[in-house]
């Protein structure tokens, strides 16, 4: 459970609020205890920006039982050229599924690269092993403490990035092209570190061994290490000599007591023949440099977005580390590419980049990977379903878009796929109010849901590719060799039809309207037939939708999914309606007691390709279930989102990501194969961008209340502590916004009442308020200067108009309503002026 932390108040006058916005609030925090893990360390000593480090990590213990990878706590390196992830086998500095120098996995990714110790000509056991990540960076940073001999291993590994402006440059050379002397070089650098805790003793001979998992055909030995190869590309790791084919020996020879000494080893990337990487100058301090100089630049590109405090510091460390993991999955060339397992740029897995990005104010991040999809899908011709995310476009002369009115969709882009493409584009311009994506792109939209596959009762197939499918067969035990795509229509795809279809008509709203009567009558006789079979064939007597719709007999199953069912919520481009007894109903079916909404089998399922079967007896899940549960559950104003808020930390994985899968039993990822050679077949994805921005997304917006509107309008709905948090750069459009939390009275009193404010501290915005009915909202500030009352909105809302400087402040009603005295500003016993307000 999160501890809250009041901020005191002084007045109810907002100008008290937005003083104190200036020095920001006072919130406490536990020490944290993986820091000791670097204590005493003269290196970590002389780089205290390594010290600071997210409270979500992997710990193993070698004295109990080993663990399993699917409870390992993933992490990712990378710089848009090259990527590893680590963790994900013991030891837990193995890198795995390494690419370069692109984001492609071409032929497959590079083996897995582990480091072993050894002194005294003998391999000592490890007694704990971590894994940290450095927050706000992809530095990850592991430990393996030895007892005998007393020595303490780490590794430190990242790929360098010294310049803010060198990630998603205009006319960056593609990735085959010469590197540059700096920045974002096709290279991954790995320091080795190791200590003797012994004050009294030395310890000798102290080497480490990186061997390679590969095929002893695809390793070379070189100069200075070996080389591997993957189709045209190849990797030279050295910083050592070799020692046969598929290993570097790097000697640190004897250690005095108390020493410590590092060497470098270095991983690059090259396409064909071209060069090698070049190293920076200066040797290991020119590396040391660029160690300090890439932190440097992953905290300059987050301090470019929003931030969010709460009471708990492992909330922050997720939502900040969840922007990492978003952004190191970004190739170069902008493209948002899911690096476990896949590479490539998804047209269904940019939804989640694309919202998050968009809400945490990383607009430019979030366009370029729009901008990507755009000119890929012109380059090819129409849209697919995945597309290489290592195409180069000169900005200049951008490929020619085809006729979209020819352009076919079929396949997997049939249905589903297309449909998240204008919700992207319409969450990206509600936020930043950037219009200018639009232009030229209305044909390429209404292509998106204009030629989707429709048939002449208004049902939709599946695409064969959802994210969903795997889960839903085996929650509803059916046999594994059943494609849904060919057996069944989709409840899904008419959802995120008609969401679409309302998404372009709020983007274009002088083209387009879903009404008849309106502009484009295809577009709204489109609609109304899907809308209509949507209703006739799936919804059931609560309200609630069948996933399944049999093709031959249009007989639904009964049950329903939550992917499907909390979709129909979550991708709503309107505002919310009042909340529906069928929300109601589906709390009810699905709620487990943790708090997660999710399906459980009816009988334990057969699994045979996920090994263990009591592992599901209650199912799996999709990694962004728990996320399209709680933005909708945010979105209707449901009671139940507070308990899925808090049971979310016990689904991520140590390191705070999600997984493409979860057993729901555990909330482990489901990683049933493992491929350590990088060219045969893994069932996994972790360290998911799709589904970990999904569940970052509505987290955010569970914390802040904040919610853009469509016609660029902004919805409040804060939250008393101690759900709310304090949410600083938060932007919309050109407003930039801060929301926190406060205390009416003495701050000493358990049982005062609590407030919440939103200001305005640049540009302008229209807000709206609403209210939660477990945080029911007793009084409404007058709007302090730069905020005036406007009409309310359509759905009986008040609304306001803020500019520089203006905001509100909303009080909550308590549990039992007493009379209770004005705040003394003054201190001096004398009761204040009364604040103005009025009734909310």
């Amino acid at each position: 459970m999160r501890t809250p932390f009041k901020m005191a108040w002084r007045s109810v006058a907002l100008v008290s609020v937005v003083a104190l916005l200036a020095t920001g609030q006072a919130r406490g925090e536990e020490e944290d205890p993986r820091a000791t893990a670097l204590a005493g360390v003269e290196f970590f000593r002389a780089r205290p920006f390594l010290a600071d480090l997210s409270r979500w990590h992997t710990a193993v213990d070698h004295a109990g039982p080993r663990p399993s990878r699917e409870n390992l706590g993933e992490t990712g390196v990378g710089n848009g050229r090259a990527f590893a992830l680590l963790s994900l086998a013991l030891p837990l500095n193995t890198l795995h599924g390494i690419c370069g120098p692109a984001y492609d996995r071409g032929a497959g990714f590079f083996s897995d690269l582990t480091t072993t110790w050894t002194a005294g000509g003998r391999a000592p056991a490890p007694r704990r092993e971590h894994s940290f990540q450095v927050r706000g960076a992809a530095v990850t940073i592991t430990w393996e403490q030895f007892a005998q001999p007393a020595l303490d291993a780490y590794t430190i590994t990242f790929a360098p990035w010294t310049s803010m402006g060198d990630w998603l440059a205009p006319g960056a050379p593609p990735p085959g092209a010469a590197q540059p002397p700096g920045g974002t070089r096709a290279e991954i650098l790995r320091f080795l570190l190791v200590r003797n805790r012994d004050p009294g003793a030395a310890v000798e001979q102290v080497e480490a061994l990186l061997t390679s998992a590969g095929e002893p055909g695809s390793l070379t030995p070189a100069e200075a290490g070996f080389i591997q190869t993957r189709g045209t590309r190849a990797m030279l790791v050295d910083g050592g000599a070799p020692r046969g084919a598929n290993a570097l020996r790097v000697v640190f020879g004897d250690l005095p007591p108390a020493g410590e000494a590092f060497r470098v080893v270095r991983l690059r990337f090259r396409e064909g023949g071209a060069p090698w990487p070049e190293p920076p100058a200066g040797g290991d301090a020119g590396t040391l440099r660029e160690l300090r100089q890439t932190v440097r630049s992953w905290r300059a590109w987050s301090a470019t977005g929003a931030a969010v405090v709460s009471g708990d510091p492992r909330w922050d460390d997720f939502i900040e580390g969840m922007k990492v993991t978003v952004k190191v999955q970004q190739a170069r060339t902008g493209a948002s590419c899911p690096m476990s397992r896949y590479t490539g740029t998804w047209t269904r897995d940019l939804t989640g980049p694309a919202f998050f990005l968009s809400r945490m104010g990383h607009w430019r991040d979030a366009r370029a990977m729009l901008d990507y999809a755009w000119h890929a899908a012109c380059a090819a011709g129409g849209l697919r379903n995945m597309f290489d995310a290592t195409l180069a476009f000169d900005p200049a002369a951008p490929p020619p878009a085809p006729d979209w009115t020819k352009a076919a969709l079929g396949g997997r882009t049939a249905a589903e796929g297309p449909s998240y493409v204008p919700l992207q584009y319409e969450r990206y311009v509600r936020w930043s109010g950037d219009r200018s994506i639009l232009d030229g792109r209305r044909a390429f939209l209404e292509h998106c849901v204009m030629r989707q596959r429709v048939d002449e009762r208004g049902l939709l197939p599946f695409s064969g590719d959802e994210t969903f499918r795997e889960m839903l067969k085996i929650d509803f035990n059916l046999p594994a060799s059943v494609k849904v795509e060919e057996r069944y229509w989709s409840s899904n795809s008419a959802i995120l039809f008609l969401q679409a279809a309302e998404a372009l008509c709020r983007l274009f709203p002088d083209h387009y309207s879903p009404r008849p009567g309106g502009p484009s009558p295809d577009l709204a006789a489109r609609h109304a037939l899907v809308r209509a079979a949507l209703d006739r064939h799936y919804r059931a007597n609560d309200g609630t939708f069948a996933a399944l719709l049999d093709k031959k007999t249009l007989a639904p199953d009964p049950r329903p999914f939550e992917d499907v069912e909390f979709g129909w919520w979550w991708s709503a481009v309107d505002l919310p309606e009042p909340r529906p007894a069928a929300l109601d109903a589906l709390v009810r079916r699905l709620q487990q007691p943790e708090g997660t909404l999710v399906t459980v089998p009816e009988t334990p399922p057969s699994l045979p390709l996920l090994g263990k079967a009591a592992k599901a007896r209650r199912g799996v899940y999709t990694g962004m279930g728990p996320g399209l549960a709680l933005g909708a559950l945010n979105r209707m104003g449901h009671p139940a989102a507070a308990r899925l808020f808090e049971a979310i930390p016990g689904l991520c994985s140590p390191s705070g990501n999600l997984s493409e899968a979860h057993y729901t039993a555990t909330g482990a990822a489901v990683h049933p194969v493992y491929d350590r050679v990088g060219a045969g077949v893994e069932l996994s994805a972790r360290l998911r961008c799709w589904e970990g921005a999904i569940v970052a997304d509505a987290c955010v917006e569970h914390l802040t209340g904040l919610t853009a509107l469509p016609g660029g309008a902004l919805l409040w709905r804060p939250r008393g502590p101690p759900d709310v948090a304090d949410g600083r750069g938060l932007r919309l459009g050109d407003a930039e916004l801060r929301v926190g939390d406060m205390v009416i009275g003495d701050p000493r009193a358990e049982d005062e009442p609590s407030a919440a404010y939103l200001v305005c501290l640049a540009g302008e915005a229209v807000v709206e308020v609403a209210s939660w009915p477990d945080h029911p909202v007793a009084r409404l500030s007058a709007p302090h200067k730069g905020a005036a009352r406007l009409a309310d909105s359509p759905t009986g809302l008040p609304r306001f108009r803020f500019s520089a400087g203006g905001g509100l402040i909303v009080t909550f009603r308590a549990p039992e309503e007493v009379p209770r005295r004005a705040p003394d500003p003054r201190g001096d016993g004398r009761e204040a002026p009364p604040g103005t307000g009025e009734d909310f």
